[in-house]
């Protein structure tokens, strides 16, 4: 079968085009780690060292460069991203072959054999492409953007939910997916604190700072009973009468409501300790002051102050 010989214009692009995918091919095999693990890098370069991770190495810098030759060769080539998606395809597929072919003759693999094959690959694909530059019939150039496409969203899939089989296992770890090297594992004290509804919380890596306590609105029995008796001792003539409810409470300080008599109105009151002994701040039916936060009512406790 005889080719007519290429172009030195587009022999040219392609030699760019193989240079590009390798040097670039190689750059991603590093970025991932280099990112810090950023999800986003993770969808075109390798996150781990299993074999199909490596086939991205060559699928995506083909597509960014088959997008930016496009516009100088489209002239010359008829079916250009028929060509250039059967190109994606190949060079995948030479990856896993080449690969599972050597190891499987071997036992094992080895670096230097993993670049010359990823080399090869790249190489070998746009060779097989080749008879495909001087096909003077039109084809349908939907159909290979469509699988392109397809397999971009299936890379992407992998990345996070990979099949848990052979071909993206990484071989140092056996983990599947995403895989930090060198990891560092972080063990923290078995101490606990103790919060202030009763529960308890350990540290957490990888700072080892204790986590933080529930968010839980909490009402101590010893709160409810002395602010009861400050009310009583400062309005004796209720004492039989005066009814009050704690409404929020954080540690060493209280809101809640006053009621003299059933059936009447009451009022609210502000509450909060001093030298471990509860102390109302306030108490009435107005405005709420800001001036109490002197004595260091948090926000949650009167958000509603008026300035």
């Amino acid at each position: 079968m005889y080719f007519p010989r290429i172009s030195k214009k587009l022999l040219k692009w392609e030699i760019l085009s193989a240079l590009f995918v390798i040097f670039i091919g190689s750059f991603f095999h590093f970025i991932y780690e280099l990112s810090g693990y950023n999800n986003i890098v993770a969808v075109f370069s390798a996150v781990n060292e299993s074999t199909w991770e490596h086939t991205k190495l060559a699928f995506f810098p083909l597509v960014i460069f088959s997008l930016i030759q496009y516009p100088f060769v489209k002239k010359e080539i008829k079916n250009y991203f028929t060509i250039k998606s059967k190109e994606s395809f190949i060079s995948v597929i030479l990856i896993i072959v080449i690969f599972y072919t050597y190891s499987g003759i071997l036992g094992k693999h080895y670096l230097f054999i993993d670049i010359l094959t990823f080399i090869l690959a790249v190489i070998g694909a746009k060779l097989l492409a080749y008879i495909h530059f001087f096909n003077r019939t039109k084809e349908n150039q939907i159909i290979p953007i469509f699988l392109v496409t397809i397999l971009g969203i299936f890379f992407t899939i992998t990345t996070f939910l990979p099949p848990h089989i052979q071909l993206f296992k990484d071989n140092p770890t056996g983990a599947y997916g995403r895989v930090i090297k060198n990891e560092e594992v972080v063990f923290c004290t078995m101490d606990a604190r103790l919060c202030p509804d009763g529960s308890y919380v350990g540290r957490t890596p990888p700072k080892c700072d204790f986590a933080p306590c529930p968010d839980v609105q909490l009402i101590y029995d010893d709160t409810l009973e002395s602010v009861q008796n400050i009310f009583i001792s400062k309005y004796p003539k209720y004492a039989k009468t005066l009814k009050i409810s704690i409404n929020k409470e954080v540690p060493g300080f209280a809101r809640g409501e006053i009621s003299f008599e059933p059936g009447q109105p009451g009022g609210e009151f502000l509450a909060y300790k001093k030298d471990n002994i509860w102390q109302i701040a306030w108490e009435g039916n107005g405005e709420i002051s800001c001036d109490l936060q002197m004595y260091g009512f948090p926000d949650d406790i009167i958000p509603d102050c008026a300035k």
